[in-house]
């Protein structure tokens, strides 16, 4: 008996030093400012995540808004990630919820998400509305733009690449 619990806190003891340093287990954090979730589970522990909201001002949002000229609206946002002081990318997809926009109407408006390069070149970001938050699944972390789109002027490529999943709740707002 004394030979199997001490077999026992030697597996706890090694299971407890494996445990150490490893990343964060599915952990979301919530960014009250802009209403972005992210999990981060993805990064080592003590990573300093930081999201902001874009002004209208800045080149990128200009240049966002230049590129896509059937936007009803734009959100933008910078997402960083810092370890040790070092701007870190994730280790694997991460998930990230942004808000869906007051004045989204899904009968009016198709939603949509876009990264935006430095160059200001724009890449549509695959993405679906769930419980009324817009839902993508991210690489790296940058500059990012929800868009809203008449659904009229939402052509095949945008329609096919933008799962419009919004749940009775939603369609009742």
């Amino acid at each position: 008996m004394k030979k199997v619990l001490a077999l026992l806190l030697a597996l706890c003891l090694v299971f407890a030093f494996c445990s150490c340093g490893k990343k964060n287990d599915n952990t979301i954090e919530v960014f009250k400012d802009t209403g972005i979730e992210i999990d981060t589970s993805a990064f080592p522990e003590k990573t300093v995540l930081k999201v902001e909201a874009v002004e209208e001002s800045c080149d990128k949002f200009t240049t966002a808004k230049k590129t896509l000229p059937k936007a009803v609206e734009l959100f933008a946002y910078e997402i960083t990630a810092e370890s040790k002081g070092v701007v870190v990318q994730p280790d694997g997809s991460v998930t990230v919820n942004f808000p869906l926009p007051e004045t989204f109407d899904n009968t009016k408006h198709d939603v949509a998400i876009y990264y935006v390069a430095d160059d200001g070149t724009t890449e549509l970001i695959t993405s679906s509305v769930a419980d009324g938050k817009i839902v993508a699944a991210l690489n790296h972390f940058s500059t990012y733009v929800v868009v809203l789109l008449e659904k009229e002027t939402t052509t095949e490529t945008e329609s096919s690449k933008v799962s419009q999943s919004v749940s009775s709740e939603e369609t009742q707002s």
